[in-house]
């Protein structure tokens, strides 16, 4: 297995993380490797448009995810997920999500983004033109990379993990995390089974 502790332990002395949540997207990461030995990481995040009504729950991004998951599983691509809910003065909440799928069956990554627009779309009922980001460039960190590949049984297995734990440690970030006595979660993902 790959060595998380040494990116995780950089991280985590130059930005504040919700420990939990960054281990439970190792957690998720590493199981799936262990399952699918090639694996692709795509990461985006999900904005309301702002005249949409308000959101107090969870329950559009569950039934966002329950329908991507359900496109990429009739694909074969064996689908995990992990979000994290953030909120600081906006109105609404925006989620970053991350997509897992099985490498050995799928080479590119565009598609997600058009499924995720696609699917956020069909969910909330209206437009969402502008309202799934892409998550590429270096905005928030430098030589940042989307849609990565691991394959673990490559020379550069360790160095794409490390981008992917650096790639997903944004979802736990404390920084707009609720924590109100609120009765949502700001995370979810896929069972571990």
């Amino acid at each position: 297995m790959l060595n998380h502790w040494n990116e995780m332990s950089v991280l985590m002395t130059r930005y504040d993380y919700e420990y939990s949540i960054f281990q439970k997207l190792i957690e998720l990461l590493n199981f799936y490797l262990n399952k699918h030995s090639k694996c692709l990481v795509v990461r985006f995040d999900l904005t309301f448009p702002l005249n949409y009504m308000s959101v107090a729950i969870n329950v559009l991004i569950s039934s966002f995810t329950q329908k991507l998951i359900q496109k990429y599983k009739r694909q074969g691509l064996d689908p995990f997920y992990i979000w994290a809910r953030e909120q600081n003065t906006s109105d609404h909440p925006h989620y970053h999500f991350a997509l897992l799928l099985n490498g050995h069956k799928i080479e590119s990554f565009s598609h997600v983004f058009m499924n995720a627009q696609s699917l956020w779309a069909s969910t909330l009922g209206v437009d969402v033109s502008g309202q799934v980001h892409y998550c590429i460039g270096e905005k928030y960190y430098k030589n940042y990379a989307n849609g990565i590949m691991i394959e673990m049984y490559h020379d550069e297995a360790q160095a794409k993990y490390d981008a992917v734990i650096c790639q997903l440690s944004y979802l736990a970030k404390i920084k707009d995390k609720r924590d109100y006595g609120d009765p949502w979660r700001n995370f979810g993902m896929s069972r571990l089974e």
